[in-house]
């Protein structure tokens, strides 16, 4: 999950990660003023006003953000307009989505990307 919120791929490796931490050169995702870890950081910001690091530390959230920003018509107009959404989420919203739980017809998953779709 750290490699989805940091470079927007699964390729940032814990290995890597921390072998740049003893080298202190950070890998090139993490450098790029304008690259998606910019971009994530203040998602994430916004979204830890409002969520639990351990919801946070889960995928669905960043996986959300990142299938919207995929398809995006213009993706400096998603950026922005997801950082204020998740602002703008109120207490009770933020809480129904990270304490989804199944039903019987859906997952968890399914419940909380459905939630997410509904408040964002």
């Amino acid at each position: 999950t750290i490699s989805l919120w940091a470079c927007g791929n699964n390729k940032l490796k814990a290995k890597d990660l921390v072998a740049s931490l003893k080298t202190r050169e950070m890998p090139q995702c993490l450098q790029e003023a304008d690259g998606w870890c910019a971009k994530s950081r203040k998602w994430f910001e916004a979204a830890s006003e409002k969520f639990t690091a351990k919801f946070l530390a889960k995928k669905y959230l960043i996986s959300f953000i990142q299938d919207g920003y995929n398809v995006a018509e213009d993706a400096a107009a998603y950026t922005l307009e997801i950082e204020e959404k998740l602002k703008k989420l109120a207490q009770w919203q933020a809480d129904k989505i990270q304490n989804a739980r199944k039903t019987s017809t859906q997952t968890q998953e399914q419940v909380i990307l459905d939630l997410l779709r509904e408040h964002l």
